[in-house]
């Protein structure tokens, strides 16, 4: 005969099991540590408890924030070796640029000095500071300087863009300034008065500065920039070709010694620059000579 399964077939046979397990339970619960040490036991248990499940939780974390942290390395370091490749590329580009530059240079050099050049070049220096320095004795003014005409550029269809530079100076007053790096390589049109002023009157003198500022605006701001007074240009002419190769130049930045007279100014300033033509056309031979020596050589 089958035994149907009933609701209250199900609770006489699970009941009594259910009772044996809670005999047991309460058999064995005076060997359960917190039972047997009291409270204090118990308090002792419920920590190491929850510092067993802080450990492995603190492990845990700190597992996935070395994991973390090995990613972020890992990143950082693609990431300067990026960088570094890209530095490293950037860095080659602007060498090959030089190295074609310098080649550019090379190629397109027609002329390299001698030393038998470098020697003339080396005398005429000498000569052109001396005049110098001997005008401003005798005028005693403040500086003089020589201005020399050249070539500095090309414009892309071949014409040439002259250009003027200062190339030595002489001081009555070595505390002053130097202007020599004002005049660098400096387009002729940063002064373009002076040559109609050459062509029309041979030369600049004006005592009173202010008096020239009508005549060329441009050269009188220039010259007041740097505390001009009195001022005396003279055009250096080479002798052999008949055309102007440059300037020679006296500032006064106080009024002119009564003693010195307007006519020993032009007198010593234009005997400077006409030794300064002489010396350059001279100069100009000497060094066609040297290099035609080293040709044959």
């Amino acid at each position: 005969m089958r035994l149907e399964r009933t609701p209250s077939t199900f609770t006489s046979l699970t009941i009594p099991l259910i009772l044996n397990k809670m005999l047991y339970f309460l058999e064995a619960l005076p060997d359960v540590e917190w039972v047997r040490y009291g409270i204090e036991g118990a308090v002792f248990f419920v920590g190491m408890t929850i510092l067993i499940v802080l450990y492995f939780m603190i492990k845990k974390s700190n597992e996935a924030f070395q994991s973390s942290m090995v990613k972020w390395r890992k990143n950082q370091e693609e990431s300067l070796a990026d960088r570094q490749a890209r530095q490293d590329e950037r860095a080659k580009q602007q060498d090959d640029k030089l190295t074609k530059a310098l080649e550019a240079i090379l190629k397109g050099q027609s002329h390299v000095h001698t030393q038998e050049e470098e020697n003339v070049t080396s005398k005429f220096t000498n000569f052109v500071h001396l005049g110098l320095e001997r005008l401003v004795q005798n005028i005693k003014c403040n500086r003089a300087y020589f201005v020399i005409y050249h070539n500095g550029a090309w414009s892309n269809n071949g014409i040439s863009l002259p250009k003027m530079s200062l190339i030595n100076e002489a001081y009555h007053d070595y505390d002053l300034e130097p202007i020599m790096p004002q005049l660098q390589s400096i387009p002729r049109g940063f002064l373009p008065g002076l040559d109609n002023i050459f062509e029309e009157d041979g030369r600049v003198f004006y005592r009173d500065i202010e008096l020239f500022k009508e005549r060329d605006p441009i050269t009188y701001s220039w010259l007041t920039a740097h505390g001009t007074k009195a001022v005396a240009i003279f055009p250096v002419r080479d002798v052999c070709k008949n055309y102007n190769i440059g300037f020679v130049a006296v500032e006064y930045y106080s009024d002119i010694p009564e003693n010195i007279t307007d006519k020993e100014i032009k007198i010593h300033t234009s005997k400077v620059a006409e030794g300064i033509a002489a010396a350059a056309c001279f100069t100009n031979e000497d060094e066609k000579l040297a290099t035609g020596h080293k040709n044959q050589q």
